[in-house]
Order: structure tokens, then C-alpha cells, then sequence
């Protein structure tokens, strides 16, 4: 998973992560599932660099056939200090998606924290709406 976006300040800020799944319930991904996961995520900010490990979960729940529910919760334990500063945070998920074979149309509304050791805080928050393929 890879992401890049702009701070309040301006400056350009690029994430990525490394994810490890394990499921614990469920078949396959188009089903009722509950997946365990243990990650690695990196952060550049300008010259500054944050690595740290993360863990979470997350639930697929159908309520009829073509219908679910989803939620995913990922906790970002605090970073490797980079000029004195550590940052760290986690990521709730929650939504629906609508089904058709190998076709699914999604809504989710996500939080995500970030607290740094300056005392400083950032919450983004949005709405997520998107397509996926399976196959």
C-alpha cells in the first residue's frame, strides 16, 4: 500500500506499507472473513524518514448475498526517532460494499490519528468510494 499527499505546513509527505496477512475465519476474500495482520510502514517527510511496526484486523461480514459490511482497525506503534521526533498512530475503517460477481462498489469512512512526540496531532478523516476486481 503506498500513499502520497501534502501536510498542513506544505511540505510533501510519501507512506507506504508492508502487510502480512493471516486469516483466521473464512474461506476467501468474497466472504465472511476475520484477517489478522502484522505490517511495517515507512514515512518521508523532506529529509526526515519514520519506520515502525504496525498491527490490526479486519472483518468482512455479509449480510445478504451481494451485501456486507467491513471494518478494519491497524495500530502504528511510534517510530524510529529522525531528528529527535517520533511518530505514531493508527487507522480505523468502517463501510459497505454491493457485490456483483466479481465486482464490487464500496463506501468507507476512514479516521486516522497521528501523534508525534512534540505533542503535535493530526487527524485525517474522509470518505473513501471505489471499485475493486476480482479475479
Amino acid at each position: 500500500e503506498w500513499d502520497a499527499g501534502m501536510d498542513p505546513s506544505g511540505a510533501m509527505i510519501q507512506r507506504w506499507l508492508a502487510q502480512f496477512n493471516l486469516r483466521v475465519f473464512g474461506m476467501h476474500m468474497q466472504g465472511t472473513n476475520l484477517t489478522l495482520s502484522v505490517a511495517y510502514r515507512q514515512q518521508l517527510e523532506g529529509a526526515q524518514v519514520y519506520r515502525a511496526p504496525a498491527v490490526g484486523g479486519s472483518l468482512t461480514l455479509y449480510i445478504a448475498k451481494p451485501f456486507g459490511i467491513e471494518g478494519l482497525f491497524r495500530y502504528h506503534f511510534d517510530s524510529t526517532p529522525s531528528a529527535g521526533t517520533t511518530v505514531g498512530g493508527m487507522r480505523v475503517e468502517g463501510g459497505t460494499f454491493l457485490e456483483f460477481k466479481f465486482l464490487r462498489f464500496y463506501g468507507t469512512y476512514f479516521l486516522e490519528p497521528e501523534w508525534r512526540n512534540t505533542g503535535t496531532r493530526v487527524d485525517r478523516m474522509g470518505i473513501i468510494l471505489g471499485t475493486k476486481l476480482y479475479f
